[in-house]
């Protein structure tokens, strides 16, 4: 998860109620939901977290995205309110409050969702869902590395579910954050905040014998077309284009996601370990092109026994020699000796390597988990789990680093390789 640095006013939620007429006011009584996962973990590396023997950050891979999350995972909440404040039989409204933060430090305390939504707003598309805020709306996720896939968790103004035909369209326009201040032609600087248009057609079919398609198109810009940095190769604008198929089957699921991405756009609308803090790189220095694709699933072999796995590359190419080839496997078995008692397997690798150097970091870890849950499942939460870990790791490079918007360049390192012991436990539980 990561820190968002937005303050909140309650007001919207409580008072949202007063903008409908109070005959067809639902009755104000608010659903308590949240998330919590509670971890600590410790090395017996001398060399991790200036030799303190607590894991502080996952462990993962300089250069690379997301890390492997079974016995690697940390403090985190997420608390709020979810009410239908409207309905009159035909519009529905309802209207959503959530706050997170990183239970190490309670002052980063933020808002992860606020947004008012709507149904039956339009006669003609009765399903159709208007809204405006912002939302925790995952669908993509390369869940067992804690790495959330073409996610738009900008504050925006969409509708949902609009009919087109025999399939439907998801249409949103997003107000991004300006990341970094860059310096004006005639001097001073400004921190340009762009526009980002989501668009994703789902339930596509092109042929009766092809599966279910969904196709994604974002583009992000500016409106101020004339504050133009000086000096500066910057990204101005993006293109990130996607295609996702979601298959079930008798024993399981899978999801592939193919990407494109060029500029702004490139290797962006990723939220976990080794993202940039908004997930775009409007304003940086920036220009190039992306190719990436994601894979993963669950395959059940009975009702005992189960394996999930996830794949990920990407290829990033920038102008300025900054970009990266990462890629991961993660390969997850389990077995429940009981309805509530399961040993569960992590086998993960992924590497990162330089574009502008032959240098490759890289991370292997294994664990072994057991753990307890109200029933087998893959999503059976309360979830209780203590791990065990071996990890190597090799870190010859590193990562370019924005340095508030003045890039400081991937440096070659000499190679280096360590290994550790990693072990504790966490707690993980939604409603």
């Amino acid at each position: 998860m990561m820190k968002w640095k937005n303050t909140l006013s309650v007001a919207p939620l409580l008072v949202a109620g007063t903008l409908f007429p109070q005959d067809a006011q639902a009755s104000f009584s608010p659903e308590f939901i949240g998330y919590v996962n509670l971890g600590y973990i410790y090395t017996d590396s001398d060399e991790r977290n200036n030799g303190s023997g607590r894991v502080i950050e996952p462990v993962a891979t300089e250069g690379g995205f997301g890390h492997f999350r079974t016995g690697n995972e940390f403090n985190w909440y997420e608390i709020g309110l979810r009410d239908q404040i409207y309905d009159d039989g035909v519009t529905q409204v309802e209207a959503g409050w959530l706050l997170g933060n990183n239970t190490e430090d309670w002052s980063t305390i933020a808002t992860q969702a606020l947004y008012v939504a709507a149904t039956g707003m339009f006669d003609s598309m009765p399903e159709a869902r208007l809204w405006a805020g912002r939302r925790v709306d995952i669908k993509n996720e390369l869940y067992q590395m804690d790495l959330k896939l073409w996610y738009n968790h900008f504050y925006s103004i969409g509708i949902d579910d609009l009919p087109l035909g025999d399939y439907t369209l998801d249409v949103a326009w997003a107000f991004p954050d300006g990341i970094w201040s860059q310096p004006k032609q005639d001097g001073g600087d400004v921190k340009i905040s762009p526009f980002l248009i989501d668009i994703r057609a789902k339930q596509v079919k092109l042929a009766s014998f092809l599966p279910e398609l969904t196709f994604g198109l974002n583009y992000i810009f500016s409106h101020q077309n004339d504050v133009s940095p000086a000096d500066y190769e910057v990204a101005d604008s993006g293109l990130l284009l996607s295609l996702v198929n979601t298959h079930y089957w008798s024993h399981g699921e899978n999801q592939f996601l193919l990407q494109f991405g060029t500029d702004a756009l490139a290797s962006a609308m990723k939220d976990g370990w080794g993202a940039v803090a908004e997930p775009h790189y409007f304003g940086l220095e920036h220009k190039g092109t992306s190719i990436s694709a994601f894979y993963q699933g669950v395959t059940w072999f009975n009702d005992k026994a189960r394996l999930e796995w996830s794949l990920g590359f990407e290829d990033l190419k920038l102008d300025n020699q900054y970009g990266k080839q990462w890629g991961a496997i993660a390969l997850q078995p389990h077995y429940a000796w009981t309805d509530v008692h399961s040993t569960l397997f992590q086998f993960g690798y992924d590497q990162a390597q330089a574009q502008a150097f032959d240098r490759t970091n890289g991370t292997f870890k294994a664990t072994i988990a057991q753990q307890m849950q109200p029933e087998v499942g893959v999503w059976s939460r309360p979830i209780f789990r203590v791990a065990a870990s071996y990890v190597e790791q090799s870190h010859q490079w590193t990562d370019v680093d924005w340095n508030y918007g003045n890039p400081i360049p991937p440096q070659a390192l000499i190679g280096g390789k360590t290994d550790e012991i990693v072990f504790g436990f966490t707690m993980e539980a939604w409603w």
